[in-house]
Order: structure tokens, then sequence, then C-alpha cells
């Protein structure tokens, strides 16, 4: 007992020695510790570091074994950025100098025998509760220039002090990035991370890990991350003299999306990448909810669940002049997709698909070669390609076999030829191919149609269609139609409603430059059959009419033109009736 007790004595001895020992070390060296860091940082900055001397202190406890010069309150002023103006000479102006990074604390670590050696050698900076503000200048100068380029600051020499750095950390930092010459806006929150390396050699391992939460990603300007949080733990190879940067073991984590990246990127003029990006578990509701904030408004009435997967390439020179090869291949499998509205579920989602853009090739494209689903009543399989998106040519092919209500409620279809849509029933078939340019602008021409080509089948079967607000009713419609390019040809085309039955062949040319422009006319061809025909009941747009009423007008449209070979059994409109009337109609230029 004895023995156990001066054991302990004399390790709480020894360590009040050391402590004792290293609080005289800290308090006769501070000043002169204080005095070289400053002065060695002032030799190797550009700009200007403000920090009050009582706010420096070294401490040989807090960070044991190293010793640490602490800062508080630190702030140091950005390099000076161009803007997009010059002065009344014409020379370049520069924006308003800002403060490039501010902490509540900064620590300096160095070896512990450095003190004695005289010989500070600093191997860790800590930096926590801070900001730092990041700007690249219209002509692409940079705030960040702040280390003197002449000279070897950073391994240690004889007789001085140097900055052999080997791990930066960092805590709660606030991280701002602007780039005034592309556009680009980028703001997150470095929660923890930590740069590892031996970066005074030639060639060393890099290791980066961190935990981040990205408030906004703007890439001129869509915002493609919204409050997302980003994990990283990439292992690289340096090799300083060819400037390479060469990712082996790395892995990023996008909100709950893992992505696996290999490859290397070349920091010369121009700069050369040639990275591989490889998702990992990922599933659909995942990967949509990275979307940018302009696309959820057009996926809010969604839920999904299923496999996705994705692998991209990217590969070429970088600079102003060049962009690097993008190829991207991906796909969905075992997907269930539910529209919440309606409560219509997709089930079976099969897609396959690539993108690819180059530079060089001046090529862009999307081209999903496999697109597939089942509802509970029907099926649908197609394929599409968009090619160049700032003025898209598009190829697709659909074969459908749907119930038109669902078709309505995914397509969020509410009028057909200006009537408003209360329900719809029936079987809708579609098997078609389509090629033509896309005008961005919305607004189209006779000649956009005059260029497309446009060829398939449509039939309705057993179908019917509720008029919202009216008695109006169709029942019984049956039909089927050949599309050719702009015209559509009517094999037949039958139905009924509550007083009144319709059968219609013939071809409508121009059709589709009729209804999407204003430049172009329709014109009809066809045959016209009835049994009982009661016009009151598709007026239903008119006001009643008093009894007395003997005048009634009906205009059409100038853009009309139409040749109808009729054979009506028996005709009613308001007190007028008529049997068996065939003829020809006709009408041009409203006449």
């Amino acid at each position: 007992m004895k023995l156990l007790k001066r054991i302990i004595l004399t390790l709480l001895f020894l360590f009040l020695l050391i402590m004792g020992t290293l609080l005289v070390i800290a308090f006769a060296y501070e000043n002169e510790v204080k005095g070289y860091m400053i002065e060695q940082l002032n030799e190797n900055l550009k700009t200007k570091v403000v920090v009050h001397s009582k706010d420096i202190k070294l401490s040989l406890l807090k960070s044991f074994p190293f010793a640490s010069l602490d800062f508080k309150n630190v702030k140091m002023l950005e390099s000076p950025i161009s803007s997009d103006k010059k002065d009344k000479k014409g020379n370049k102006k520069f924006l308003k100098q800002d403060t490039l990074f501010s902490a509540a604390g900064i620590s300096l670590q160095f070896n512990i025998l450095d003190i004695l050696r005289k010989n500070y050698v600093v191997k860790k900076i800590k930096a926590e509760n801070g900001k730092v503000k990041l700007r690249m200048g219209a002509d692409g100068s940079v705030n960040w220039d702040i280390w003197k380029g002449s000279g070897d600051t950073t391994s240690p020499s004889s007789g001085g002090s140097a900055f052999n750095l080997e791990k930066f950390q960092f805590d709660n930092i606030a991280l701002f990035y602007l780039d005034n010459k592309n556009r680009n806006d980028i703001s997150c929150s470095v929660r923890s991370g930590t740069i590892s390396g031996e970066f005074t050699g030639k060639e060393y391992d890099l290791s980066i890990m961190g935990d981040l939460h990205v408030h906004h990603f703007n890439l001129d300007s869509v915002n493609y991350m919204d409050n997302k949080p980003v994990k990283m733990d990439l292992s690289l190879y340096v090799d300083n003299k060819k400037k390479l940067y060469q990712f082996s073991d790395a892995l990023v984590y996008l909100s709950d999306l893992k992505v696996a990246v290999e490859g290397q990127y070349v920091d010369t003029k121009p700069s050369y990448v040639n990275v591989f990006l490889k998702g990992k578990d990922m599933d659909v509701q995942s990967v949509l909810s990275l979307l940018p904030e302009k696309y959820h408004k057009h996926i809010s009435d969604y839920d999904s669940d299923g496999e996705f997967y994705c692998n991209a390439h990217i590969n070429g020179k970088w600079n102003n002049m060049n962009s690097p090869e993008v190829k991207v291949d991906f796909g969905i499998t075992k997907a269930e997709i539910t529209q919440l509205s309606s409560g219509i579920v997709l089930k079976d989602v099969h897609v396959l698909g690539n993108y690819f853009s180059s530079s060089v090739s001046s090529k862009v494209f999307l081209d999903l070669k496999t697109f597939s689903a089942s509802l509970a009543n029907g099926t649908i399989a197609a394929t599409i390609r968009i090619d160049n998106f700032s003025s898209p040519n598009i190829i697709a092919s659909v074969n459908a076999n749907l119930l038109l209500e669902d078709v309505r409620h995914l397509l969020k279809i509410d009028t057909i030829w200006n009537y408003p849509i209360e329900s719809l029933a029936g079987n809708l078939k579609v098997n078609m191919e389509y090629n033509g340019r896309l005008n961005n602008s919305g607004k189209y021409k006779k000649s956009d149609f005059e260029n497309m080509h446009l060829v398939g089948e449509m039939t309705l079967e057993n179908t019917g269609m509720k008029i919202k607000s009216s008695a109006l009713v169709f029942d019984s419609i049956n039909g089927s139609f050949t599309l050719n390019n702009n015209s559509v040809t009517v094999n037949s085309f039958s139905g009924k409603t509550p007083k009144s039955d319709f059968y219609l062949k013939g071809i409508l040319k121009d059709v589709l430059a009729y209804s999407f422009t204003d430049d172009a006319d329709i014109n009809v061809e066809a045959t016209f059959e009835s049994n009982n025909f009661d016009l009151n009941e598709f007026l239903v747009n008119q006001q009643e009419s008093s009894k007395r009423d003997t005048v009634y007008k009906i205009s059409f449209s100038p853009r009309v033109n139409f040749i109808l070979n009729s054979d009506i059994g028996h005709l009613t409109f308001r007190k007028f009736e008529a049997d068996n009337i065939r003829g020809t109609f006709q009408l041009r230029n409203q006449k």
C-alpha cells in the first residue's frame, strides 16, 4: 500500500513538474514565438491580417504534444479583384475590398521542441467558428491570391521558421463562393473537416474529409442544391511537379446518395480532367430530391420508389474556350411512381438512357432508349432523344394502351377543343413516331410543322366524355385515325350524345399547325352521317334565347375551311326540324 502511494505521489510530482515547466517555457518564449510567427506571416502574405496582440497566446497544454499559437478574432483582407466596369480613362476598376477570412479562433501548431531549437515549423492549422468569402472578378482574378510566390516558404530552413503543413482542421466554418465571371454562387457551412498530407513534398497522398451543409449551389442562375447535407471522404495522389491530382479511393455523399470518384485532374493551361463517377445504392426518390429547385413544381405531385443507377465519365481539356466531354449512362429498374392527386400508379417502371455533351463536336443530346411502365389497366412503352437543348430536335416513339381517364390525369388535360372536361372514359391505343424541332419560345409557325415527321395510328374504343356544367355527354365513341405529318386521316369516327348520333370519315389537313399557330388554316374534306342530329346540344356556351327569337348567327373562324358531304336523317335546331338532308356543305373565307 505504501509502495502504491509512493508511485502515485511520484507520478503526481512529475506531472506537476512537467506542467510547471511547460507553463514557464510558454511564459518565457511567448513574445518571441508571437513576434516570429507574425513576421513570417507578414513576409509571406500579400494582404493584411488584422488581430490584436492581446488576442495571441502561446499554449503548450491545449494541443499537447504540440505547442499552439492561438489567435482570437482574426481577420484577413482579400486580394483586389476587378469589376466589369472601367473608369473614364478606360482603366480597370476594382471591387471594394472585403474580408477574405475571419474566425473566432485559429491555432498554429508545432513541435514543442521547436521552441528550444528556435526553429518553428508549423505542422497543423486549426480554424473554428469562422467565415470564408471567395470571389472571382469579371476578368477571372481571384481574391484568394494572398500567398507570395517568391522564395520557398513551405519548408524549414536553418535558423528560421516555416510552414511545413501536414494538416488543416476546420470546425463550424461558413463558406461562400461568388463567381462574377460565370455567374456562379455557392453557400455552404463546413461543420467539420480535415485536409491531411505532406503538402511540402513533391509527391504525396492527400486525404480530405468533410461534413458540410449546402445552402445553395447556383450555377448560371440555376440552383442545383438547396439545403442538402454533403459528406466527403477523398483520397488523392498529388504530384506537384506535374500538377497532377489522382483520385483513387474517393466517396462523396450528396444527401442520401453515395458517389464513388476515380480518375485524375491536371492543373495545367488548359487544365485536363479524366474522372469517372459511379452512383452507389441509389433510389429514385433521393435522386429526384436533388433536381434543381425550378423543376420541383413539376414533380411535387409524384411519389416514387425504385432503384436508380448512374455512371458518368468526364474527359478532356477545360478552360474558357473548351469544356470536357461528358458521358452519362443511367437507368431506373423495379420502380413504382404514384401520382398523388389521382392515385394512379405506374408499376414496373424501367428506364434506360444516356447523356452526352462535347464542346469539340458541339454535340449535346439526351437519349432515353427505353421507357416502359404498366398501369392497373394499361401499358406504355416509349423512346425519346433530344438533340441540341438550345433549339431542341425531338425523335420519339410511343406505343401505348391506356384508359383515357388515366391519360387525362397524368397529362393534366382540362379541355378538349375548348370544351371543359369533367371526365373521360374508354380506351386509347397509340402507336406513333415523331421527328421534329421544338421552339423554346412556344411560338410556332406553319413552317415548323411542314418540316416535321409524324406517322402512326390512334384508336379510340368505347369512349365517353362528360362536359363540365353541361348536360352534354358523349358516349359510345369509337374511332380510328392515321397520323401523317401535319394531317390526320379519320378512317372512322362515331359516337352518340343523349339526342344525337354521328359518323365521320375524311381527312383533316394541317390540323396540327392550325391547333398550335396563328398563321395556318385547317382544311377538312369529310363525309358526315347522322340518323338524328340535335344542334341545340352542341351550343353549350349560348345564352338561353327567348321564344320570340327567330334570328340566329353562327360564325366560323376565317382559318377554317371544309367540304362536308352530309347525310342527316333528322335535324333539329330550336323550332326548326328537317328530314333527309343530303348535300355538300362548303366553307372558305367564312363564306
